[in-house]
């Protein structure tokens, strides 16, 4: 088994720090960083949309290259949030958006974390210290980030069962707080059948 090397250790290169190390350290530093800040930040609000217009398509690739396509998840409640591991506000909401997934657990409730066009490693290396089980999916090219209208992380949106738009965040939000539980679980309490009827519109 191979062993791997402390981020602090020195290399047996001359006792120098390898690069993978660096990296590693530096993101450790940042991760603390951004929880010490956390407190300071200030909310989004969840802002419902009225004309609910179907959400925008949207299939990308998880980091260990499986396939994800919304479509495929009518018939569930989704957040789709776009994020990236430079953004502070955005990893300071994905644990609660973890808690809000874990209490829907036994419902049709799906997370999907949008990365903006970083690199697949760093990525998971991230989602590896927030210990987060939702599912990642890989922007590489903005394609995503452009379909969706986005110029700010985090920037979220409420999917319903019908494939609809029916709420937006812009900024880091609350989501295992009173709202957010309320909202996903008024929409899934929404008749499978209504929702059937909006998607043959």
């Amino acid at each position: 088994m191979t062993r791997q090397r402390h981020p602090f250790r020195p290399g047996p290169a001359g006792g120098k720090i390898s690069r993978t190390g660096w990296a590693n350290a530096a993101l450790v530093l940042f991760t603390v960083l951004v929880l010490v800040r956390a407190p300071t930040l200030r909310a989004g609000t969840l802002e419902p949309i009225p004309d609910a217009p179907p959400a925008p398509a949207l299939r990308l690739a998880d980091p260990s290259g499986t396939v994800h396509d919304l479509s495929a998840l009518a018939g569930s409640v989704v957040v789709v949030t776009f994020w990236a591991t430079w953004c502070s506000p955005c990893l300071t909401e994905m644990p609660g958006m973890q808690r809000l997934l874990d209490s829907f657990s036994d419902q049709p409730f799906r997370i999907l974390a949008i990365n903006d066009s970083e690199p697949r490693r760093r990525v998971e290396r991230m989602v590896e210290r927030l210990g987060v089980d939702f599912t990642v999916l890989l922007d590489a090219n903005g394609s995503a980030m452009s379909a969706w209208g986005i110029k700010v992380l985090p920037t979220s949106f409420v999917v319903d069962q019908a494939g609809r738009v029916r709420y937006r965040v812009v900024g880091p939000y609350d989501w295992d707080g009173e709202t957010g539980r309320q909202v996903v679980e008024d929409l899934l309490r929404e008749k499978g059948s209504a929702a059937r009827d909006s998607r043959s519109e």
